[in-house]
């Protein structure tokens, strides 16, 4: 019996825009919510990089804010000692909205400059942790209802997304595949 490859799912533009319409920007949730969902589908970072960003990997490259991202794939160089691994970053530049958005989050939240990007809402006597994938899952998952937006779409989709948005754009392939991370261009 024959495979059916399924075709991968994206957001339009216009669900996008509904999509980023639903966190409640004035609260501490939604402020983190939106800048989550802002990250997600602006840079197309992986869920478990996202999860583990710090305020210092936003950084200033000639008057840009840059996001330094450390790759999963390390390079093996040859020394005089042998091989040795040395990692790799890739730099993805950042929309000044999406910096403001993150610093209102920062602040309403009280968070450091060492402190990892986002924590979840503590209240009582619970203390805030960083997020985990799970609970990044949850959240995409609650806005695309709010948002009644029906299509299978996981936060892996909004990678998608980002890399169509770029090509649609007039991006090539070869800067699609340096800003998502991938080793070969067949990946991408």
């Amino acid at each position: 019996m024959e495979q059916i490859k399924r075709i991968s799912e994206f957001l339009e533009p216009e669900e996008i825009k509904q999509l980023l319409e639903q966190p409640d920007k004035r609260s501490l949730k939604g402020k983190r919510d939106y800048a989550i969902l802002r990250f997600l589908l602006e840079t197309g970072l992986r869920k478990s990089e996202l999860r583990s960003l710090r305020f210092s990997n936003i950084q200033n490259f000639n008057g840009t804010k840059v996001l330094i991202v450390k790759c999963l794939k390390k390079r093996k160089l040859k020394g005089k000692d042998g091989f040795r691994d040395k990692s790799l970053y890739r730099e993805i530049p950042l929309n000044e909205s999406l910096v403001v958005a993150v610093e209102r989050y920062r602040a309403a939240h009280g968070l450091s400059h060492d402190d990892y990007l986002f924590h979840t809402i503590s209240s009582g006597p619970f203390k805030s942790r960083p997020l985990t994938t799970k609970v990044i899952d949850v959240i995409c998952r609650q806005y695309l209802q709010s948002a009644e937006i029906t299509k299978r779409i996981s936060p892996h989709s909004y990678r998608r997304s980002f890399a169509t948005n770029i090509l649609r754009n007039g991006g090539d392939l070869a800067t699609v595949k340096d800003l998502l991370g991938h080793e070969h261009i067949s990946s991408t």
